[in-house]
């Protein structure tokens, strides 16, 4: 979704299969990165890439997977 830190259904399929891969592997970590891409400003952009972070960390961890295991890390990364 444009603008928004939401997770959309695509995502959740993602993180489903992430969840699958952690528990899969449980000695495993990840890193969590929010990115945009560039429709808009790069201002605007920017104030979303922590959030978006954040909410896919949320959901992995409502999965059941230990939030020690998750290193979030919110890259400047706009998509061109």
């Amino acid at each position: 979704m444009t603008g928004s830190s939401n997770v959309n259904v695509a995502s959740q399929e993602q993180i489903t299969n992430i969840v699958r891969i952690l528990k899969a592997f449980p000695k495993s970590r990840i890193k969590v990165g929010g990115y945009t891409v560039n429709d808009g400003d790069d201002s605007s952009n920017k104030k979303l890439l922590q959030p978006r972070a954040a909410e896919v960390l949320t959901a992995i961890e409502s999965l059941v997977i230990d939030a020690a295991r998750l290193l979030m890390k919110a890259e400047g990364r706009i998509i061109r």
